[in-house]
């Protein structure tokens, strides 16, 4: 089973614009990076297209489904890494999208049945260590639903768009580390790394690819790159 680990393009939130939410979308240099992921994607050859609940996910994720032809899904466990409470989290302020937002915006991404939307479904705070442990039960429970069993084919390939620091952490976890204390993996918006993945042997083909967004000239050094920047 290929995984093709896609970071979400540029969003609001990224680039810091005025007013923009925990469930930011995309910006217009976003857009242009989802297309870009899509055009590459397409030339890879992709199964399906699986993506966290988060609108800069999902609007990245239809890109590669549009490009593609693939059928997409969600994946609940690919949601965003909070360091932090986002206040009451009662379900009347729960500030991202609920099952019939996400229907309406984002009909050809099926979420689970029994995904329940508002805070219950989701960790915050999550701590480091507990997002690696997360991003290995992704790629198993991917694997036992798309790679594995008497009719499984070993060579599905799945585009997993997720968030930066997931991202990394799936990439950490499925390569076996247990903490990630002076580790991290850089993760830019719009990147592409790729595992080859199996219980016996998981292979890290690429990481962090962004040779497909060299026409839209951004300096990667002026992007969130997916991590705590280090103080200097």
């Amino acid at each position: 089973m290929f995984l093709y680990v896609i970071r979400h393009a540029q969003s609001e939130g990224n680039a810091q614009v005025p007013g923009a939410g925990k469930d930011s979308r995309l910006t217009a240099l976003g857009r242009r990076q989802a297309q870009a992921v899509g055009a590459r994607m397409a030339e890879m050859g992709v199964d399906r297209v699986l993506a966290s609940p988060y609108v800069r996910a999902l609007e990245t994720a239809d890109e590669v489904r549009k490009a593609t032809g693939a059928p997409g899904g969600i994946v609940p466990l690919l949601h965003e890494h909070h360091v932090e409470p986002l206040g009451s989290e009662t379900d009347e302020d729960w500030p991202f999208m609920s099952r019939d937002q996400l229907a309406e915006r984002f009909p050809a991404f099926e979420p689970p049945a029994d995904f329940a939307f508002g805070p219950r479904w989701h960790d915050i705070p999550e701590a480091d260590d507990a997002v690696v442990r997360r991003g290995r039960k992704v790629a198993e429970e991917l694997w036992q639903r798309y790679g594995a069993g008497p009719n499984g084919n070993p060579a599905t390939r799945l585009a997993v768009v997720t968030h930066g620091s997931p991202a990394g952490k799936l990439l950490m976890g499925v390569l076996g580390l247990e903490t990630v204390s002076g580790v991290a993996v850089r993760i830019d918006n719009a990147s592409i790394s790729i595992v080859d993945y199996t219980p016996a042997l998981r292979v890290l083909v690429a990481s962090n690819r962004v040779d497909h967004l060299a026409h839209l000239m951004v300096d990667p050094e002026t992007q969130d790159p997916g991590y705590p920047r280090p103080q200097r």
